[in-house]
């Protein structure tokens, strides 16, 4: 049987909590960029305006996707005249099973 210890003591455990921090964000900043492309990539096209504002950033353990243009809520929530066009909230339920991978690793 295998046996596998850890051992964590007073003077490692700051460096590994940098250690393993510095992976998970790594690994968001990837993340984020594989919700950023499918984002793109669903968001509606007539000018190609819309795509071109899908920004996102990263504030330590907490990825951020979304889009500057005014009219960016309107599109993905729709409006009483317009039908919604979502692109945001599909671009991470399509991505959902290559994060899952991500994170497994």
């Amino acid at each position: 049987m295998w046996r596998f210890a850890l051992k964590i003591t007073s003077d490692n455990t700051a460096a590994f909590m940098r250690a393993t921090r510095r992976v998970l964000e790594d690994k968001l900043d990837v993340a984020i960029d594989i919700v950023k492309g499918q984002a793109i990539l669903l968001a509606p096209y007539d000018t190609g305006y819309l795509r071109g504002t899908i920004v996102s950033l990263r504030r330590g353990l907490r990825g951020f996707i979304g889009a500057t243009a005014s009219y960016a809520p309107h599109q993905e929530m729709g409006t009483s005249r317009m039908p919604a066009q979502p692109f945001l909230v599909p671009a991470v339920v399509m991505s959902k099973e290559k994060l899952r991978k991500l994170f497994a690793r």
